[in-house]
């Protein structure tokens, strides 16, 4: 077929799946393509269904494909019919313009050369495609076409750049040295030659070249033009045609001049997500100096709110509420206008606490819509008032339970609850991961934006030769929303108490108004015509997976590209039985899914819920973030392309808004104002920490009862279920944590947890107990998983060493009969899955929890005993080591240090070979250690002095299972680790993991297995420093910032292992030493009851 010169730049791998099983598609034969298919087709099964062919044949089915057709159009080849589709004529209009070195008149162009995009050169005639198709009559002064001009070129450039890069370095034969970079940035010797003619050969040919070895890439650039042509088009429509309106209802002008046209100078573009075809958010100021915002959407949700605002405002000022602040709207039902709410500094401390006591009453009114969203970008200080700007999701559908929690169905209840509490809305303080490299950051309402230094990665040396990308610490300004008082930032904390006051007068002013809120004419009646936000995804999380799609291999075919984007289709797989490997049980209420063709039942049809993956991939196609909106009146919701996507929403958003109205009362407030404290103040007062004129033990012993009881008011009591806790969640295989509810594992959830209540019932005269046992019971009732681990921190290991401690400290046969029922689950071939060989996941973890279970004297089960487990596991270590080089090979390369690397290897062949008299184990054990000693000998810089990765941990580990080793060797090893560790000042994190808790933890274990009173005495004062410095600065810190504002209940890395050793410090000879995994030695007796005092608690 000979092609039409309109598709000499068109290369058919741009087309999508999709569109070539839609329009039929012609592969080509060979081993090479068929190759390429098969590469294609294991990254989709990869990245979608965990690389498991039976799952990822459900998956086709669901779309009625098989997996020969699928292949098909994974083939390189072309389409069967000519399509002309809408973004090949703009590639083409770019393409001429290229070749004929277009450029803007100087007077209209948007370039800076104090601010150069990266890469603008070759975006010119992109732009230039743009700019020419603008209206010859326009609302748009020259500057603020240029404002969006540049808007777009950034846009584009944030799509290209990594490519345009890798191609640069390849015309340049590599990257630049360090030294010629920074050369460049110093304006030092900076030549432009190579990278001017890079330039002008990629632009030569007509990007001809270029669009051909990246059409997913090309095809996207004309896209992104062609929509912002069009939303440029809706702008001008929009400024031209209401004009009249914006001076009277948003400027309050009357009058003649009410109805004069308005002329746009500036334009502060896209400071919003691009959604529904790259429509945004806009500042635009007029030739008379007012700025108004345009949201590309209907405000009919923002004025519903500021309906009930000043409803509130009306009645509530009698009895003693703030005014709440309101700013002007302009609803256009796909589009409005709003009041520019500018941020402004509080005049005294007054000012101040009305700020908190106004953000108070806000929280009280978010939480009861059961609102969500309220970031940090969407609050503005306006002096004392704070100001929601964008109401999207103040009353926002929610789906039907669709899938089976991760946890079970306790999990479940942990979701919900934290989903029904103040936690949700956005509002107060919480970390999470966020940005290229998942940093730990605030990002609400009232705790994020504030000012700091965050890496990413930038270009360096732009448009010189030495032009490169690489991670820079970049400053963050701070925020519109942090209130202001004499120049300075105010921290959430300073305002706990009028936060608290402010929730608690609104939420009683809302319970003793409830009839009138629920009334068919109150001013909630009205919301017929509105649309809520559903936030189904994170935004975070569609940005970087289509930052992930857009790498230079995943564009030079659109089958690459939607391989990436197939990682959307997980959520949906990992529920199936097939990937849960059997029948898990459906959660409590149903399911929205369909019934298969053969009514097979509800797991064999897809759920319901499918569409909203193809609405995803579609809008991500083109660039845009997705979005999705439902009727609050109904229960369909509607995609980012106005699809309908019926019954999926659980209820009508009104109906739900009602009965959370219903449900507010006295245990509910008390409930969210615990959660308020826990989010905003310090974990102790500075006067509950006295470590002056007291026992020695007592200040070990208060400060671990004031840690418990700030994890009873942290606790999630969900009626009839045991308590449950929310907190920054390990994500393991990674360092990046989430704010979620915990699992029940022993390094970050809540069977730690339960280990230190259990621990402190033997010094309380039963205080704890119950918790720890109603723990213990949802830890054995938890339905076992094939993808569940099994190592000794989280995994299967976890839950059976749990479970053996609980059983030995609570005196209690049922935890251990039930940590045996669980151990007849790691069979061979579990073990003989395991590639992460470590006591943290893998099998070293396990056969230390075996071994743990075995020397428990009670619950003892018939059958095969742990040890038989126990030497499967030591069978499996041993094959993954060399004898040859004592190189050892797992999931990833082998590492030092106890958590993960070869020091805890070395320590569990170490205990079983001690415990069974197994030769090969006590070999393997030494073949591990001197590997790691020449991987000691390698490395470069200090050592680190943590458990998990540094020298107390190694000290631990050679200090072994019996009596510690004389050897020379091992002795002078271990006396440097203990050196180290002793003489490290205290870091800015208090836990076990990488903090002072956990070095004081491990002086005390090196001292009572050294018999060395001086090394005991070292962990005392390791321990009481930290408490002191706790005192005075009014709490414990979790995170590396050395900040004491985010609380972490658990084990490893928060309060409850603190407590625990803390517990251990105050009588070692008790308690087993956890961060070994060390067998329980049984419940001892108790000291005199030491009372949980809530006037000296940690909360």
């Amino acid at each position: 077929m000979t092609r039409p010169a309109s598709r000499s730049l068109i290369s058919d791998l741009a087309f999508t799946v999709s569109e070539r099983l839609t329009a039929g598609w012609c592969p080509e034969t060979g081993a090479a393509a068929e190759a390429q298919a098969a590469e294609l087709l294991s990254i989709w099964s990869q990245r979608s269904a965990r690389s498991q062919p039976a799952v990822f044949s459900r998956r086709l089915a669901w779309e009625g494909l098989d997996e020969a057709a699928f292949l098909q159009a994974l083939t390189p080849g072309r389409m069967a019919v000519e399509l002309s589709p809408p973004w090949a004529a703009t590639l083409e209009a770019a393409a001429r313009f290229a070749a004929d070195g277009a450029k803007p008149p100087a007077e209209e162009d948007w370039r800076d050369p104090a601010a150069p995009i990266p890469f603008e050169a070759l975006l010119v005639p992109w732009v230039e495609v743009a700019r020419r198709r603008r209206s010859s009559v326009s609302a748009f002064a020259p500057e603020a076409w240029r404002d969006l001009e540049r808007w777009l070129a950034e846009r584009l450039s944030g799509f290209a750049a990594e490519t345009f890069g890798v191609l640069l370095d390849r015309f340049r034969g590599g990257r630049p040295d360090g030294f010629a970079v920074r050369l460049a940035e110093a304006g030092v010797g900076r030549p432009t030659g190579l990278y001017d003619r890079f330039v002008a050969e990629v632009l030569a040919d007509g990007l001809s070249a270029w669009a051909h070895e990246f059409p997913v890439l090309a095809r996207l650039l004309a896209t992104v033009v062609d929509l912002w042509s069009a939303h440029t088009r809706e702008l001008e429509d929009h400024c031209l045609a209401e004009g009249g309106a914006i001076r009277r209802e948003i400027f309050g002008e009357s009058g003649p001049a009410g109805s004069e046209p308005l002329l746009v100078r500036r334009i502060r573009a896209g400071l919003s997500d691009p959604h529904n075809g790259g429509r945004t958010t806009h500042v635009f100021t007029f030739d008379n100096g007012r700025r108004v915002v345009y949201k590309a959407r209907s405000l009919a949700m923002d004025v519903a709110f500021g309906r009930w605002l000043a409803w509130c405002n009306e009645r509530g000022g009698p009895q003693g509420l703030l005014d709440l602040a309101l700013h002007r709207l302009l609803d256009r039902g796909d589009h409005g206008w709003a009041e520019y709410v500018d941020t402004a500094p509080c005049p005294d401390t007054g000012a101040v606490r009305r700020f908190h006591l106004r953000s108070g009453q806000l929280l009280a009114l978010l939480h009861a819509a059961g609102a969500r969203d309220a970031h940090c970008e969407n609050l503005v200080a306006d002096g004392e008032h704070p100001v929601l700007i964008d109401l999207e999701a103040w009353l926002p559908p929610r789906l039907s339970r669709w899938l089976p929690a991760p946890g079970g169905e306790e999990w479940t209840g942990a979701v919900e609850r934290r989903e029904h509490s103040v936690l949700a809305t956005g509002l107060l303080p919480s970390w999470q991961p966020d940005g290229p490299r998942d940093d730990v950051v605030d990002v609400s309402g009232l705790g994020g934006g504030r000012a700091g230094v965050r890496p990413q990665p930038v270009w360096r040396a732009v448009h010189s030769d030495a032009m490169t990308r690489a991670w820079r610490p970049v400053a963050t300004p701070q925020g519109h929303n942090v209130p202001v008082l004499a120049g300075n930032a105010v921290a959430p904390a300073d305002g706990a108490e009028p936060i608290r006051e402010g929730f608690a007068a609104m939420y009683r002013f809302l319970v003793e108004h409830r009839e009138e809120l629920c009334a068919p004419e109150g001013p909630l009646a009205d919301l017929s015509g509105c649309h809520g936000r559903l936030i189904f995804r994170p935004t975070r999380a569609y940005v970087r997976l289509r930052e992930r799609s857009l790498r230079p291999d995943a564009c030079r075919d659109a089958a690459a590209r939607g391989g990436e984007l197939e990682a959307l289709a997980r959520v949906y797989l990992d529920a199936s039985p097939l990937a849960l490997g059997g029948g898990a049980p459906l959660p409590r209420g149903g399911s929205a899914c369909g019934r298969g063709d053969g009514g097979e039942g509800l797991w064999a049809g897809r759920p319901a819920t499918w569409p909203l993956l193809m609405a995803e991939r579609r809008a991500l196609e083109q660039g845009d973030v997705p979005i999705f909106h439902g009727r609050l009146t109904g229960t369909c919701l509607e995609g980012p392309q106005g699809e309908s996507i019926p019954d999926v929403i659980a209820r009508p958003a009104t109906e739900a808004l009602r009965d959370r109205l219903r449900r507010l009362g006295p245990e509910d407030l008390e409930e969210q104002l615990g959660y308020i404290t826990a989010a905003l103040t310090s974990p102790f007062p500075p006067a509950s920490l006295s470590c002056e004129e007291e026992k020695p033990r007592t200040p070990y012993l208060r400060a671990a009862v004031s840690l418990a009881t700030a994890l009873r008011r942290q606790a999630m009591s969900a009626p009839g279920g045991p308590p449950s806790w929310v907190g920054p969640r390990f994500r393991p295989g990674s360092d990046t944590f989430e704010l979620a509810p915990l699992g029940d594992d022993l390094y970050a959830g809540t069977g730690g947890i339960a280990l230190f209540f259990a621990a402190l019932s033997t010094f309380t005269g039963g205080e704890g107990r119950e918790l720890a046992l109603a723990e213990a019971r949802r830890i054995a009732a938890r339905p076992r998983s094939d993808r569940e681990g099994i190592g000794g921190l989280v995994g299967l290991g976890a839950r059976i060493y749990t479970l053996t401690a609980l059983g030995a400290l609570l005196d209690d046969e049922e935890p251990a009969r039930e940590a045996h029922r669980l151990a007849a689950g790691l069979t061979a071939e579990r073990i003989a899955a395991d590639s992460w060989l470590d006591v943290t996941l893998g099998t070293a973890g396990a056969l230390l929890a075996l071994l743990a279970l075995e020397s428990s004297r009670i619950g003892h089960c018939t059958g095969s005993s742990p040890m038989d487990r126990a030497a499967a596991c030591a069978r499996h270590l041993i094959a993954h080591g060399n004898p040859a080089n004592g190189r050892w090979a797992g999931h990833r390369p082998p590492e030092t240090g106890f958590a993960h690397g070869l020091a805890g290897i070395a320590y569990a062949l170490q205990v079983y070979a001690a415990r069974s008299g197994d030769r090969p184990a006590r070999a393997a054990a030494r073949q591990a250690i001197a590997f790691e000693r020449r991987l000691l000998c390698a490395q470069s810089g200090p050592a680190q002095t943590t458990w998990c990765r540094g020298l107390p941990g190694l000290a631990l580990a050679r200090l072994g299972p019996g009596r510690p080793p004389e050897d020379p060797e091992s002795r002078g090893e271990i006396d440097e680790a203990l050196a180290s560790t002793r003489a490290a000042a205290l870091t800015p994190m208090d836990h076990l993991c990488c903090g002072n808790l956990g070095r004081a933890e491990v002086l005390l274990e090196a001292g009572l297995r050294r018999s060395d009173a001086a090394l005991q005495e070292a962990a005392g004062e390791v321990a009481l420093q930290t408490l002191q410095r706790a005192g005075a600065r009014g709490g414990f810190s979790w995170l590396p910032s050395g900040e004491i504002s985010c609380f972490d209940p658990s084990f490893w890395k928060g309060a409850a292992g603190a407590g625990y050793t803390l517990l251990r410090l105050a009588a070692p000879e008790r308690l087993p030493c956890v961060l070994r995994l060390e067998a329980p030695r049984g419940p001892g007796k108790s000291f005199a009851k030491v009372p949980i005092d809530p006037a000296r608690s940690a909360y």
